[in-house]
């Protein structure tokens, strides 16, 4: 297991021996003998610990402490100043400043260990504390991302559900698009093929051949930051999936994978009500022809019927000049007899069906 870094800045040798002499059992001591030397070096290093002598030869050791303690390197660092002056005001500058610590020179062994383990174990539970934090932050953020994602979405359905036209239901779709700055088009097969880039502004050729390439291509197909989703009846190609972040994208292909289940059930929908409305138009059609041919009060058929029940009797007693013989005027009889029930049998029967079409109609609201 490797030692943790100190860097000891200080340029006299007394000084540098009694901290090898101390820590290096510890720790990995690296020595900067100016101040230049400790921020290059930090600019490249992670110490965990820094140690200045108060006494150097090219700076003030306080501005360079903060001066330390600013770089991002050395933030989780624990810096220590010993100095040989030790009031309770160059305390306070020195921790003003950013030290951690300030001790006494000549330092003392046990002193300076304890202090440092003390500290670096401080340091630690504050690292933690914060990536906990930055966790918590992580998850927090996330929660809040898909509570957002789970609203707009519920507000997508309760959209669809009202739809009936295909410009509604593209509408409806560039809407939730837009709440997740997805850049997108969509294809509805409804009827008439349509492929729009925008409520109510046409696709081009180009990427109306695309969707033709692509139909059979599967239900989600990738290719770069473009996803294609289709449907039996609606397509949508996404144009800006945020390929570069593995959870925004995994979160986005949820995403689309609910949008086409609603699209394709809103397009099943509106079909179905577009039938209805079709089969209402026909019957509407039939209704106007049965009272416009056979009202229920049609004097046309009653005089047609009574005509031809006058017409029978004369009929009967004219059958002798046709020089028939008994069974052949019972015969032709029976023929004229069963015309005319068979006639009555439909004119019922019409009337029946008139009946039934139009309590249909008054239940359908036509």
């Amino acid at each position: 297991m490797s030692k943790p870094l100190l860097l000891t800045v200080a340029d006299e040798p007394v000084f540098i021996e009694s901290v090898k002499s101390l820590l290096q059992t510890g720790f990995d001591v690296d020595i900067s003998e100016t101040a230049a030397d400790a921020l290059e070096f930090c600019q490249a290093s992670q110490p965990a610990v820094i140690l200045l002598d108060s006494d150097l030869p090219d700076a003030d050791v306080l501005p360079l402490c903060r001066q330390l303690r600013e770089l991002e390197a050395v933030r989780q660092s624990v810096i220590l100043l010993a100095t040989t002056v030790n009031d309770p005001e160059d305390r306070s500058r020195a921790f003003e400043h950013g030290a951690d610590e300030v001790l006494a020179k000549p330092l003392s062994g046990d002193d300076l260990t304890l202090r440092l383990n003390s500290l670096l174990r401080l340091r630690g539970d504050l690292r933690d504390l914060s990536e906990s934090s930055q966790q918590a932050q992580s998850l927090a953020l996330q929660s809040m991302t898909e509570s957002a994602m789970y609203g707009a979405v519920v507000g997508f359905f309760r959209q669809i559900i009202t739809c009936t036209t295909q410009e509604q239901l593209a509408e409806a779709f560039f809407s939730v698009m837009a709440q997740f700055s997805l850049n997108a088009s969509i294809q509805v097969r409804v009827g008439q093929k349509v492929t729009w880039v925008a409520p109510g502004k046409e696709a081009s050729d180009t990427e109306i051949n695309l969707y033709e390439a692509l139909k059979d291509s599967g239900r989600l197909y990738h290719f770069g930051a473009r996803t294609l989703v289709n449907d039996q009846l609606v397509s949508f190609l996404v144009k800006n999936m945020p390929v570069e972040d593995d959870l925004a994208y995994g979160r986005y292909k949820d995403l689309v994978a609910v949008v086409i289940e609603g699209l394709q059930s809103s397009c099943q929908a509106i079909r179905r009500n577009d039938l209805i409305r079709l089969l209402f138009e026909e019957l509407k059609t039939i209704l106007t022809d049965v009272h416009a041919n056979f009202g229920r009060d049609d004097s046309r058929v009653m005089q047609a019927l009574s005509g031809l029940q006058l017409t029978l009797p004369e009929i009967h007693s004219s059958l002798h000049f046709l020089d028939l013989n008994e069974e052949q005027e019972a015969y032709f009889e029976s023929l004229l007899n069963k015309g005319l029930s068979e006639t009555e049998t439909l004119v019922s029967f019409l009337r029946h069906l008139q009946g039934s079409l139009e309590k249909l109609g008054s239940r359908l609201g036509l």
